[in-house]
């Protein structure tokens, strides 16, 4: 298979579709944006507005294919496509569960349709999810054990530590004994 390319955001699309309708050459809109000529031949076919009724619109319209892309990427979303699952998430996650327990219930319960607790992360930073502010309902490191450790704290122990608590000997240079 081909490398993996980044896909078109929104305001790529728009110069896309500005110099499509001042009829600019593919190859040329490629090198403007930093593209591949084949990612512009492919966003045009999968993103382009066809109506049967009124023909004058039919063509490629920046915000129409944005929407396009982003239903194609919802498909592949079980909280976006199955909305009883992203209830019961919903109101687990109000009730103060993480998602690591959301997650290892379903699977308990052997529900016909389980996400990991990756999905609920995803889904509560997700633009759906900030939306419906989930993220606000997970718990933090804080609730889970009660304090917060103060930055820098964490890491090896230091030679003062181990002299004190461990009966070995601490270096020199910690005690200030010269060697």
């Amino acid at each position: 298979m081909g490398t993996h390319y980044c896909h078109l955001k929104l305001d790529e699309r728009r110069k896309l579709a500005k110099w499509l309708e001042a009829k600019m050459p593919i190859s040329e809109i490629a090198d403007r944006l930093g593209r591949d000529p084949s990612t512009i031949y492919r966003d045009i076919k999968r993103n382009r507005y066809t109506d049967g009724e009124l023909p004058e619109l039919n063509g490629y319209h920046a915000l129409i294919a944005q929407d396009k892309y982003e239903q194609r990427r919802a498909i592949h979303r079980k909280l976006i496509r199955h909305p009883e699952v992203k209830a019961a998430v919903e109101s687990r996650l109000r009730a103060g569960w993480s998602a690591e327990q959301i997650a290892g219930r379903m699977r308990l319960e052997r529900h016909p349709i389980r996400v990991s607790h990756e999905t609920i992360y995803r889904f509560a930073y997700s633009k759906d999810g900030r939306d419906e502010q989930c993220y606000r309902h997970l718990q933090n490191t804080e609730d889970v054990i009660g304090h917060v450790v103060p930055a820098g704290t964490t890491g090896p122990i230091s030679s003062t530590y181990k002299a004190c608590h461990t009966g070995l000997n601490a270096p020199s240079s910690a005690t200030g004994n010269a060697i």
